[in-house]
């Protein structure tokens, strides 16, 4: 077993430990240069970058979307077929994709005074770290989001997310 310095996780084999430390405890980053999203690892990195190419390792033959991984082409498939086999065993509510529930699941009842992720620029509050790095993009570049269908900007993928089911595209 490896031990992490930092956090003290512990690891089957230096392989493993490596990979961790690197995705989380070093700050490098991989970017795309096709939409400048950024990436932990290049494994990452490369299957982002097949999208731009449509190059996917999954199809999904009836509405012609791709996906490179195995979860998300399911999750896809169980939205076509309207199912929400995962649920959160705190609240029960049902999601589509496993990993929106394990999210969930993982901040299911806490509240935001419980929260340590603040924002350094206008104070705004987040469950999760990943809450947070996503409303920073909003001051760094306001109008990272777009629709395809009317060219309306948003700051976040929660106000496009609205705007297209408001509007049906």
């Amino acid at each position: 077993m490896k031990n992490c310095n930092e956090c003290s996780k512990l690891f089957f084999s230096g392989y493993d430990l490596a990979r961790h430390f690197n995705s989380v405890h070093k700050n490098i980053t991989y970017d795309c240069t096709t939409c400048s999203k950024t990436f932990k690892s290049k494994v990452g990195l490369t299957y982002h970058e097949r999208g731009h190419a449509n190059n996917f390792r999954f199809l999904y033959p009836y509405c012609g979307k791709g996906f490179n991984y195995n979860g998300d082409f399911e999750g896809h498939k169980a939205g076509h077929d309207g199912e929400k086999n995962f649920e959160c065993s705190k609240c029960q509510k049902k999601f589509q994709y496993k990993s929106s529930r394990n999210v969930h699941q993982g901040l299911c009842g806490k509240k935001k005074s419980d929260c340590a992720y603040k924002c350094d620029t206008c104070g705004k509050v987040f469950k999760s770290l990943k809450y947070l790095k996503e409303h920073v993009k909003s001051h760094t570049n306001p109008d990272r989001y777009q629709c395809t269908v009317y060219g309306n900007f948003y700051q976040n993928r929660s106000g496009l997310y609205k705007h297209s089911q408001n509007t049906g595209h």
